[in-house]
């Protein structure tokens, strides 16, 4: 694919770009993410030094980012995808691509388990707090949070106040203290009770209100990766602007990269493997932005490809040749 539509979009794509200006797991993540795809989809293919590196790396998002957990396992399906199809055995590469990833995560797993008890990659205090939180998307917004957060008690947010002031008594914190972090909790002990106590009042939440849930997962499909409202202050021409970019880029890398893998390709069973993995895990939790910016980068990817796929179809259609443009 020319290099050309995907810096095109890179100029008006500019969601992702605040976090590489911050020291924050995010920018991180990007690069080491961005840096697997770039040993997985080279044209040559991965060799066993090159599996290993990428074990090593995937094992480092995971370590950065607690919620890449499973993209270990997306990438070993497409390197064994990629192996596969061209009629090589690919048995080892996966295997030194696991034991990479492996090793990359088994000091962190065997702290946990000398400190905590638990021999997991993962940190002791979950993600209860952003399911907690999810759980109220249908009937909170943003502005009802930061209310509570600021000690405003409305009708809209009493009953997330009275809850939350209990869970907050039972861990032995300040009861107006906000679930937004398991750092507000202080001391490892109290952010593990936190997370039970939060899982537990999410799971019941989700038992009696299913369907709220439900479609609140649905539409965090698009507002994962589209602002809901933009900071005071920007003028409404570029507001304007933003979403319409932030749309179409949307439209092209999700539904369009769909589309592109009918032709399998190999890049594309990579890409969207990966970006679609965002989806399928944090569609379930908090709509944050901040947790799809790695994949930023593979989304304007795909869109530029799926944009010049389609100017490719649009010509043939004509009976102009692309290749002649």
């Amino acid at each position: 694919y020319p290099p050309a539509p995907f810096l095109a979009i890179c100029v008006v794509y500019p969601f992702g770009m605040g976090y590489a200006a911050r020291l924050m797991s995010e920018g991180l993540t990007t690069f080491l993410l961005v840096g697997a795809v770039r040993v997985l989809a080279k044209r040559r293919l991965v060799t066993t030094r090159q599996a290993l590196l990428l074990g090593l790396l995937l094992g480092a998002v995971v370590l950065v980012r607690a919620n890449m957990i499973l993209i270990p396992a997306v990438f070993l399906s497409c390197l064994a995808f990629r192996i596969r199809r061209a009629g090589l055995p690919w048995g080892l590469p996966v295997l030194l691509c696991a034991l990479g990833c492996a090793c990359a995560l088994s000091p962190y797993s065997w702290y946990n388990l000398d400190h905590f008890g638990r021999l997991s990659p993962l940190p002791a205090a979950g993600s209860g707090n952003v399911l907690y939180l999810a759980t109220w998307g249908s009937t909170m917004n943003q502005q009802d949070f930061e209310s509570f957060r600021l000690g405003v008690t409305t009708d809209r947010v009493r009953e997330f106040a009275a809850e939350v002031g209990a869970i907050n008594l039972a861990v032995g914190v300040p009861v107006q203290t906000p679930p937004y972090a398991p750092e507000v909790y202080i001391t490892p002990r109290k952010k593990i009770l936190a997370d039970e106590l939060l899982m537990a009042a999410a799971l019941e939440r989700i038992r009696r209100h299913p369907w709220d849930y439900a479609r609140s997962c649905a539409w965090r499909v698009w507002r994962l990766w589209n602002i809901a409202a933009y900071p005071p202050g920007i003028p409404a021409a570029v507001v304007i602007g933003l979403s319409a970019v932030s749309a179409a880029i949307w439209l092209l890398g999700i539904p369009g990269g769909i589309w592109l893998l009918r032709w399998r390709s190999e890049l594309a069973v990579c890409l969207m493997g990966t970006t679609l993995y965002f989806i399928a895990v944090q569609m379930w939790l908090f709509p944050t932005g901040r947790y799809t910016a790695p994949a930023r980068p593979l989304l304007a990817l795909v869109a530029s490809q799926v944009a010049v796929e389609l100017w490719r179809c649009s010509r043939s259609a004509s009976g102009k040749s692309p290749s002649a443009q």
